[in-house]
């Protein structure tokens, strides 16, 4: 139980906030759009917990 709520609130915004600022990279897009879809994403992912 212990290693499932720590891959929640660890590994799994990580994965989310990675995919996000690396997709300018890989799909050509803006980086500032994309850093804000990031935070946002991220702060919707917390406030929903």
């Amino acid at each position: 139980m212990k290693g499932n709520l720590t891959y929640y609130f660890i590994v799994n915004p990580l994965i989310i906030f990675l995919v996000y600022a690396l997709s300018p990279i890989l799909f050509d897009k803006e980086v500032y759009t994309s850093m804000k879809d990031a935070f946002g994403i991220l702060t919707f992912y917390v406030v929903s917990l």
